[in-house]
């Protein structure tokens, strides 16, 4: 579905096929071990997912009126394929465990946190590999990371390993955010 077909703020429900497919578009980058998309227990918010629509199983409801005014449109459709894509992470790296990084925000009061943070606070594990890049650092490699160095990863996202645990994000690639910019 492209976005046109859902505006920004749309709602779309999905129903799965009884022989729906899962997969992974990694484009030859080697997701590391552990990590699966399976199944409806492997996704979560903030994954992008692209999913093909069965013929004849898609349905709109009408969306804002005259002047953009009113709730956004609305979609339903039936899918026998979900395919995890790229997703992209940029926050605070609060720890360094080679050839992993974690990822840390703190929302303050404006924000809900992931359902299994606490006070405000919200991390990530990043888990690298030898197809890993690294842009902006130096050396460009996992030597050049720093704790409180402000980077974007640019991975697959993968749901907590664990009850309580962290998202997963598989980096293809760190790129530094130095002065603070986005």
């Amino acid at each position: 579905m492209t976005s046109s077909t859902l505006p920004l703020g749309g709602v779309a429900t999905v129903t799965l096929d009884s022989t729906a497919t899962y997969a992974v578009d990694n484009n030859g980058f080697t997701i590391p071990s552990g990590l699966s998309f399976t199944g409806t227990a492997d996704v979560m918010v903030g994954q992008n997912l692209q999913m093909t629509i069965e013929p004849g199983t898609l349905s709109t409801t009408s969306g804002p009126g005259w002047g953009g005014w009113g709730p956004p449109q609305t979609v339903s459709f039936t899918t026998n394929s979900v395919e995890l894509e790229p997703s992209q992470v940029t926050a605070m790296i609060t720890a360094l465990n080679s050839p992993d990084f974690t990822l840390g925000f703190n929302f303050g009061p404006w924000f809900a946190a992931w359902p299994s943070a606490t006070a405000n606070q919200f991390s990530f594990s990043a888990v690298t590999t030898s197809q890993t890049m690294y842009v902006g650092f130096s050396p460009e490699s996992f030597s050049g990371l720093a704790t409180n160095d402000l980077v974007s990863v640019y991975g697959w996202l993968f749901p907590p390993a664990t009850s309580g645990g962290s998202p997963q994000i598989a980096a293809e690639k760190v790129v530094l955010r130095s002065g603070g910019w986005f």
